[in-house]
């Protein structure tokens, strides 16, 4: 337990990117692979995210938010008490 404490959360990764903040249908088609539009975000990388949680990468190019890389999170491990 001591490790996993000490681990950062995937988004310190990406701190000095730009931020988009999706809506939830946009976000579920972003964790789908599709670009979703961002007319006001500028042209580059931004760190995406979606209900406040961290969804991914993009790339952002002529108003559309393209994945790169879409984290998948999975369910905390319980501890084992055996």
């Amino acid at each position: 337990a001591e490790l996993r404490d000490a681990l950062l959360p995937a988004a310190a990764l990406v701190a000095d990117l730009a931020v988009l903040e999706l809506g939830s249908d946009d976000a579920v088609r972003f964790r789908q692979g599709q670009a979703v539009a961002s007319p006001c975000r500028p042209d580059g990388a931004c760190a995406v995210f979606g209900d406040g949680r961290f969804l991914g990468v993009a790339e952002v190019a002529n108003g559309a938010a393209r994945p790169r890389r879409v984290v998948v999170e999975r369910a905390p491990i319980e501890a084992s008490t055996a």
